[in-house]
């Protein structure tokens, strides 16, 4: 058995309710001295709480949890790390909950969490089946559980959202190959369940060069190479001269279509992807793409969260990131 704080109190000669209230944080009246006596012999003993029981009697478990929707994307791996480090830094740790895409089944993923086993909630996508909206309401609002909404589309709740503006992310995208002279330009978007913002920015930036939108060259991916490769097969056959995926591991099965039929990217197909991940940079034609910093908007999910727990509320101000075009050289002018 590991350390417990009848050890500790035993070895500094005070109480287990005194040695109990300062490892526990509490206010007591006990002198700074022998504050830091039991402090410094809980370290030397190694003690480790006992979640459980602390859980009981501050009705805290300082555990996170984090509904994502697919730990295989390296966009919400990058999140989670993100969220991670802060949590670390304050003392708690998370539980995650990976959806894979799965949103017809949400509950029976949701309840992974269980109202008493978190101390709060981060999820990492709109909220748009209204099963799990339910499980939401029920045990996140009712309860009075804070929650750290990242879905980054049209949702919003009354606690604090992670706000990032897709339709602009969306928009400035396919501006940027409009101004390269391209005309035909097609889109893979991602799966049904996900926000249409983007495209709606896509929409919009044709709008405003007179070319009317072709739903034809709209393609519904799932946020993975494999549908993209075949997609923007199809969208070359189409005779589009560039394409817009939804995030750059989409983005990725353009170049192997690309490079199945011997085409150079940047030359004889422009691309542009979205989220700007680390290996985006290193590809052999360095791909250009929308930033959306994973990584700061796990953090500032998780910092958010974490300061509405310790003021005990459910509401904060909301949090803005603005997409940002990284071009490289998977872009070039129109032949």
């Amino acid at each position: 058995m590991g350390t417990t704080i009848k050890d500790v109190a035993n070895e500094v000669g005070l109480s287990i309710t005194a040695v109990s209230q300062v490892l526990n944080g509490k206010d007591c009246r006990i002198s700074k001295e022998k504050r830091e006596l039991i402090q410094k012999k809980a370290k030397e003993l190694n003690y480790q709480p006992n979640r459980n029981a602390v859980a009981l009697v501050t009705n805290c478990t300082k555990i996170i949890g984090v509904i994502l929707n697919d730990i295989s994307n390296i966009y919400f791996a990058e999140f989670a790390k993100g969220a991670e480090d802060v949590a670390s830094e304050n003392g708690y740790q998370l539980l995650l909950v990976n959806m894979q895409n799965r949103w017809n089944k949400p509950k029976s993923f949701a309840n992974l969490l269980g109202y008493d086993s978190t101390d709060g909630l981060i999820i990492t996508r709109d909220l748009d089946t209204p099963e799990l909206k339910k499980y939401i309401d029920t045990y996140y609002h009712e309860r009075k559980k804070p929650l750290a909404n990242a879905g980054n589309g049209e949702m919003r709740f009354p606690s604090g959202n992670i706000i990032f503006d897709n339709e602009q992310g969306g928009y400035i995208a396919t501006k940027h190959l409009l101004e390269l002279g391209h005309r035909r330009i097609g889109c893979i978007t991602g799966c049904e369940y996900t926000p249409l913002s983007r495209l709606r920015g896509y929409k919009r930036a044709l709008n405003e060069y007179g070319i009317e939108y072709d739903e034809a060259l709209v393609k519904v991916g799932d946020f993975h190479e494999e549908l993209a490769a075949r997609h923007a097969q199809t969208l070359y056959e189409q005779g589009v001269t560039a394409i817009f995926a939804f995030n750059d591991l989409m983005a990725y099965g353009v170049y192997r279509m690309a490079e199945q039929n011997q085409l150079c990217i940047g030359k004889d197909l422009s691309v542009v992807g979205f989220d700007d991940l680390e290996f985006s940079a290193f590809l052999s034609t360095p791909l250009t793409t929308i930033q959306q910093p994973a990584y700061k908007m796990g953090e500032a999910s998780c910092k958010m969260l974490i300061d509405m727990i310790k003021h005990n509320t459910q509401t904060a101000e909301d949090v803005y990131f603005q997409p940002r075009l990284i071009v490289r050289k998977s872009t070039g002018r129109a032949v």
